[in-house]
């Protein structure tokens, strides 16, 4: 097994440990894993705003610790995961530890900056995911008729049950697919910026709305 601290607020730190090659474009940076590590790549994105994507399309030939460092930076972190779990499989979040050993565990939740957030897995899991980065003070200018901070704390004091709150359906899937398909050639920045806030957007109209329930 090996260890690996991912960094949110830094996205364009160099993988030495993970990346067998590094590609670099207009817009962002492609990283293609060690074969001896795992089989896929990461990419990411970066947006004059602050805002930030990663993507994130891989399996993995090696045991795997990760922890997700977003310490040093003033931020939320938007996971949209789609997995399909190894032998042994757990996520470390609000020191909490929930298993989803061989499973298709998919998840949409947010976590804040500096709050403890880890992946262990076994060999074989297969990770498609999308993360965004969202600095605090880009929600209220943003997201004006979304972003409630009272609403937003009371999401945050679910803790581990985050993970099971929102559902990924068949239109955050449309989303983060066409995402997908845009950043594989980004052609206008703006379209991607645009789809990735709608995403965002979505999430906290969803939020509001069920805990309004």
């Amino acid at each position: 097994m090996f260890f690996f601290k991912e960094s949110l607020s830094d996205q364009g730190q160099l993988w030495t440990d993970l990346a067998g090659t590094v590609t670099d474009d207009p817009y962002g940076r492609k990283l293609t894993l060690k074969e001896d590590i795992g089989a896929g790549h990461f990419t990411t994105v970066a947006f004059d705003d602050g805002l930030k994507i990663m993507l994130t399309d891989y399996m993995l030939h090696r045991g795997f610790s990760k922890v997700y460092d977003n310490s040093s930076d003033d931020s939320f972190c938007l996971h949209i995961n789609q997995v399909k779990a190894a032998d042994q499989f757990s996520v470390h979040i609000s020191g909490k530890e929930l298993f989803f050993n061989n499973k298709l565990y998919s998840a949409v939740f947010l976590v804040c900056s500096g709050e403890p957030l880890g992946i262990e897995t076994t060999p074989g899991a297969y990770f498609n995911q999308l993360k965004i980065v969202i600095p605090k003070k880009w929600l209220a200018s943003h997201l004006t008729e979304a972003y409630n901070a009272a609403v937003l704390q009371q999401y945050l004091n679910l803790h581990e049950e985050r993970l099971y709150f929102d559902s990924l359906d068949a239109v955050y899937l449309k989303l983060v697919n066409r995402l997908i398909s845009e950043v594989q050639q980004i052609k206008y920045l703006p379209l991607v910026h645009g789809m990735v806030t709608i995403i965002v957007e979505r999430f906290f109209f969803r939020m509001a709305a069920r805990l309004e329930k």
